[in-house]
């Protein structure tokens, strides 16, 4: 398969193709953490493209060489990146996912990827 070249091309069917059944008995690569009322911290090999399928340099964004902040509140003047905005504007998220349908979205075991 080769790279994408936009963000069309990159994102269809991506997180059904990226569902292992099998993860369960191994660590995943990428690991995204929802911080309490803050950003998606993101660990691992990832590549952020924007909407035009543009790719940042990650390598400068890693914050101790670790990890990457996403912005969640949409008050960050470096977005798509976490700058420290939701400390300030009063973000504030409490989600949490408490019915198990979730299991047959995207990415889920009973998902569908053919009704996209």
């Amino acid at each position: 398969m080769s790279a994408p070249t936009t963000t069309q091309s990159f994102l269809p069917n991506r997180t059904a193709q990226l569902y292992n059944r099998q993860m369960d008995a191994k660590k995943p690569e990428v690991e995204i953490v929802i911080r309490e009322s803050g950003p998606y911290r993101v660990y691992g090999p990832v590549r952020v493209v924007d909407a035009d399928g543009n790719s940042y340099d990650l390598d400068r964004k890693r914050i101790g060489g670790k990890f990457v902040s996403l912005c969640r509140c949409g008050g960050s003047s470096t977005k798509p990146f976490c700058d420290g905005s939701h400390k300030r504007n009063g973000f504030d998220a409490c989600e949490r996912v408490s019915d198990p349908e979730w299991k047959s979205g995207p990415g889920g075991p009973d998902y569908d990827a053919s009704n996209d």
